[in-house]
């Protein structure tokens, strides 16, 4: 049995209910207060201030100046990292001070519980009860992975999450114009909330999708605008997209795994093979999971089957991405968390937690040999996670598809 169906629910409703949603998000930022003072761990965070020091003189990305080849410029990011550097400097603070480290990674911790907050409301939306809701926010709020990556790595992954999970909200209570503008100011900090447009399928009328899509562009334009007339070129839109489409040096990455490299592992010889990897890649993966979005939006409008559609998509997305840093699995945490709670599983939820540590493990070390190892586990533990899932899909298919008397022979 699982661990979540062998709760004593009345015991457990009666501990919770004295735990209001505010005490938990507390909790949240007290469990990442203590690392908000170190530097940031990872290799990204010196880039923070490198980009943020030289916005703030006046100098324009890909154009005055060369950008780390792995980073994206994005304006909501180079607009965050900048005015954080610039406070630092008024007060004439080096990027060294603990202060420095407080404010740069507060946006960072704010990320973490917007993604506490708003998972306990998709909860709550969906109707799973203030119980289960509560459960998931106090998972998040002390996941010991969560914690790591913005309060101590110094990523930003949080706001990306927090951003898919206030799309998919908005858009669960039927207001498209919110959820469209939450996902758009994603977009604007990091590319990948910008998948959020697939649910614009959920929405059945022409006047909700326009709603949406106003709301998804309205901001994204007006700033991309202004950036186009101030730098004078769109590099740091084109540049980016470059880079993530190129296979130079993947196979020498030291912190990234997918479904990618082991193609490009198994065909063994790159400058030979790689170029198919890519088709399939392109051609094969991106399309399955925009077709299965328009299929299951046209059948399910349940809230529930709503969020599960969303998860699995977004899901599909990581598996077949070309690269997976390890701060991505923050993307889908919340995603995972809430499921473990909708559909308890025993092996779901080992699943749930050998991924977790996993990344700790992975995030953590960047040792060369440690990034094949943990792409092992990556995978298989996806698909432990959607076993049941999986059987049941089977067993449906099966039955369908096989006659009652072969079936049973």
């Amino acid at each position: 049995m699982s661990f979540i169906n062998n709760f004593s629910w009345v015991e457990l409703r009666q501990k919770l209910m004295g735990y209001n949603i505010r005490r938990i998000l507390l909790l949240a930022f007290l469990a990442r207060l203590p690392f908000m003072f170190l530097e940031g761990a990872s290799y990204d965070w010196w880039w923070y201030a490198q980009d943020a020091s030289q916005f703030y003189r006046g100098k324009k990305p890909y154009v005055d100046y060369v950008v780390y080849e792995h980073n994206d410029i994005t304006p909501g990011y180079l607009i965050v990292v900048t005015f954080i550097y610039s406070i630092n400097k008024i007060f004439g603070l080096s990027v060294n001070s603990i202060f420095y480290n407080l404010s740069m990674k507060s946006w960072m911790v704010l990320g973490d519980i917007l993604c506490v907050y708003l998972a306990y409301q998709i909860c709550m939306a969906i109707d799973l009860g203030e119980v289960k809701s509560k459960i998931v926010s106090i998972i998040l709020a002390l996941n010991p992975y969560m914690i790591f990556e913005s309060s101590y790595q110094g990523h930003f992954d949080s706001i990306v999450a927090a951003s898919l999970l206030a799309g998919l909200y908005f858009a669960i209570k039927g207001r498209p114009y919110t959820s469209g503008l939450t996902l758009g100011i994603g977009a604007l900090v990091k590319m990948i909330p910008a998948i959020g447009i697939i649910l614009i399928f959920k929405f059945k009328r022409l006047s909700e999708k326009a709603k949406f899509l106003l709301g998804f562009f309205s901001l994204i334009v007006l700033i991309y605008t202004a950036f186009i007339a101030y730098i004078g070129s769109t590099s740091f839109i084109l540049e980016p997209l470059k880079y993530h489409g190129s296979r130079t040096d993947y196979l020498n990455e030291t912190n990234k795994t997918s479904t990618y490299f082991f193609l490009l592992y198994i065909t063994n010889t790159f400058d030979k093979y790689g170029r198919y990897v890519d088709d399939i890649w392109l051609f094969f993966a991106i399309p399955i999971l925009l077709y299965f979005t328009l299929r299951y939006y046209k059948k399910n409008d349940d809230k529930k089957e709503v969020y599960v559609g969303f998860f699995f998509i977004l899901t599909g997305l990581i598996a077949t991405m070309k690269f997976v840093n390890p701060q991505y699995l923050i993307w889908i945490l919340p995603f995972m968390t809430i499921y473990i709670i909708m559909k308890p599983d025993k092996i779901r939820e080992r699943a749930y937690w050998v991924l977790v540590f996993c990344f700790l493990l992975w995030a953590g070390t960047l040792i060369r040999w440690l990034k094949p190892v943990t792409g092992l586990i990556f995978l298989p533990a996806l698909i432990g996670f959607f076993f049941t899932d999986l059987k049941e899909f089977y067993l449906k298919l099966r039955a369908h598809l096989i006659p009652e008397k072969i079936a049973a022979k």
